[in-house]
């Protein structure tokens, strides 16, 4: 399946991220676009995955492939267990719970929550790269 973005957040040379999406034509219950993904940590040359789903409601006023709908996934990856119910992080494995206590704060300024405060911050693309 083609991807929609695949894209690299920076945070110093040691650490990054890399963030891919796809398109899964399906539609959540509330009508919103469903968007597969995949997150990763590279951290001192060492390849992580956190995340993966195709379940992510994208906002119906953004277009699915668009920085706007990155950073409002991010959002939602980017939940801390004080931020909501302890409930929600129940599937959550181990990797995931230490990811979500633990990220670095820069990586929320790329986020939709953040962008205001944060535009001059941009997503790699890592599309161009790969053809």
């Amino acid at each position: 399946m083609e991807p929609l973005r695949h894209v690299k957040i920076t945070i110093n040379k040691n650490l990054y991220y890399t963030l891919q999406t796809w398109q899964t034509f399906k539609r959540c219950d509330t009508g919103q676009e469903k968007l597969a993904y995949e997150f990763k940590e590279f951290k001192d040359g060492n390849e992580s995955l956190i995340f993966l789903g195709d379940s992510y409601g994208c906002s119906p006023i953004v277009a699915i492939d668009s920085d706007d709908s990155l950073r409002g996934l991010l959002d939602f990856l980017l939940i801390r267990p004080h931020d909501i119910d302890s409930e929600n992080f129940g599937n959550y494995t181990i990797r995931q719970l230490e990811f979500a206590e633990n990220f670095p704060e820069e990586l929320k300024f790329y986020s939709e929550a953040y962008y205001e405060e944060n535009k001059e911050l941009k997503f790699e693309n890592l599309d161009d790269l790969e053809d």
